[in-house]
């Protein structure tokens, strides 16, 4: 709940401070800001999607570890116990391979072809998160183009809004098929009516 509440809180201030108009001439240090909260809020939906992911990865692997193959154990704790060393699973992973360890299925219920949410948060929020946490000026040796120079200077309030909004229903989405309900997401919310996310999230 906590990078749920950091996303939102956010969110809110980057929406604060382009709805005050002083994003230009004079006042470009505001512009600035709201540049640095977009880029924040907008790694925050990754941090808050990986969260929840990490969160039911250990919960089932409480109650199930004994009947969990050596490689599902793997993936689910981002720790090979024979080498005794960490592994990192990327976001994109754990969001098709979890739910499916979880059901016990043979392939992933959820992948970018059937989750327009899924699609977005992959092409454009963990694109600016990996280039804030992983920043270089080295273009790609294939497009010769900086890109994650021109995430880093092209934060963007729309793409912002669309991200927090998809990590949203992402979130909904994976619990809805690994429990077929939403009772255990009972503190999560949705924008309110004004665009912002209300007073009652951050309690």
């Amino acid at each position: 709940m906590v990078l749920y509440e950091d996303m939102c809180a956010l969110f809110n201030l980057a929406k604060e401070i382009e709805s005050s108009g002083h994003v230009g001439g004079q006042e470009r240090s505001n512009a600035k800001r709201l540049s640095a909260v977009i880029r924040s809020a907008t790694s925050a939906t990754v941090h808050f999607l990986s969260a929840y992911l990490n969160g039911i990865a250990v919960d089932f692997y409480i109650d199930n570890w004994k009947r969990l193959t050596d490689s599902e154990k793997m993936q689910l704790l981002e720790w090979d116990a024979a080498r005794k060393k960490r592994v990192m699973v990327g976001l994109r992973t754990k969001v098709l391979k979890y739910p499916q360890i979880l059901l016990g299925l043979a392939n992933p219920p959820i992948d970018e072809t059937n989750c327009a949410e899924f699609l977005l948060i992959l092409s454009t929020a963990k694109q600016m998160r990996d280039a804030v946490a992983h920043a270089s000026a080295v273009a790609n040796p294939e497009t010769l183009i900086p890109e994650k120079e021109m995430w880093l200077v092209n934060a963007d309030s729309k793409q912002l809004t669309q991200a927090v909004d998809s990590s949203i229903a992402l979130v909904r989405r994976i619990e809805n098929s690994i429990r077929g309900n939403q009772k255990r997401l009972f503190w999560l919310s949705d924008r309110g009516s004004g665009g912002l996310f209300p007073p009652s999230v951050f309690y």
